[in-house]
């Protein structure tokens, strides 16, 4: 997990000052507050953080999942 990545201080130090682009479909189970606290750590490491779904390119798409409104 993104929170796990997070906690091992030698793998967090490569998100410092980074542009990080995360990949994913943004359907996530369960709580997110576990995924928004790792965003909200992440985003004060980086320089840039930007999430990508390749969902998106349905025009169908709406950004309706806890994940990708936290």
């Amino acid at each position: 997990t993104l929170l796990a990545f997070l906690s091992v201080p030698r793998f967090s130090a490569f998100a410092r000052g980074a542009a990080v682009i995360i990949l994913s479909d943004a359907l996530e189970r369960g709580d997110h507050a576990e995924l928004e606290m790792a965003m909200r750590r992440l985003s004060a490491r980086a320089f840039r953080l930007s999430l990508a779904t390749p969902l998106a390119g349905d025009p169908r798409f709406q950004p309706a999942t806890a994940a990708l409104r936290a």
